[in-house]
């Protein structure tokens, strides 16, 4: 397996890929791997309030989702109608010689 180094850039927050970076990786297999190391001079800390704020927002998102989708949930049979089916269901077992 044989490996090389490129350097990117990152340019307003998007990160910029050379055209020689897309040559090499047009000659590799598709078997490739490839790793990327970040080396920063100044380094971000999050604040939990941060994440905590996205978080809310997303949490708050998902449950309005789900009792949307509980209060859109088909209504069970009432259990005389599966009470009659465990009946059919155990009387053509035994006319079948099962004994359940």
């Amino acid at each position: 397996m044989s490996s090389k180094t490129f350097r990117l850039e990152l340019k307003e927050g998007l990160l910029i890929i050379p055209s020689e970076v897309r040559e090499y990786l047009s000659q590799c297999s598709e078997n490739s791997q490839i790793a990327l190391m970040i080396q920063s001079s100044v380094s971000k800390t999050f604040e939990t309030s941060d994440i905590s704020e996205i978080n809310q927002g997303d949490l708050q998102m998902k449950w309005n989702n789900w009792f949307e989708e509980v209060d859109n949930l088909e209504i069970l049979p009432s259990s005389s109608q599966l009470d009659d089916y465990r009946s059919a269901l155990l009387k053509k077992y035994r006319s079948q010689g099962l004994d359940i």
